[in-house]
């Protein structure tokens, strides 16, 4: 069971507006990302997000987010393209 998250690959889901999200499992490496993303938002969204004051929370989600896959662990990162895009969507492919 806890080789399974490893094996886990990127996949691409199409979203009821007609986007794509990439999904992957979450990795120490992305934990640099997801504290920026905490450290971006206001003090009152961080309060109200983790029902806590102060930054601390922002580090200990990213910790649990970002931890190693591990049996009962399971995060998700979720990529969405928020420019225009440029020619052939990579995750969408021609019907046979």
């Amino acid at each position: 069971m806890a080789g399974t998250a490893s094996r886990m690959r990127e996949v691409c889901a199409l979203l009821a507006d007609g986007s794509t999200v990439r999904l992957r499992p979450a990795r120490p490496e992305d934990r640099g990302r997801v504290l920026r993303l905490y450290d971006e938002m206001s003090v009152d969204n961080l309060r109200r997000r983790f029902f806590a004051a102060g930054r601390r929370s922002g580090e200990q989600a990213a910790d649990r987010l970002c931890a190693p896959p591990a049996p009962g662990h399971r995060a998700l990162d979720a990529r969405l393209r928020l420019l225009p895009r440029r020619g052939r969507d990579p995750c969408l492919r021609p019907l046979p």
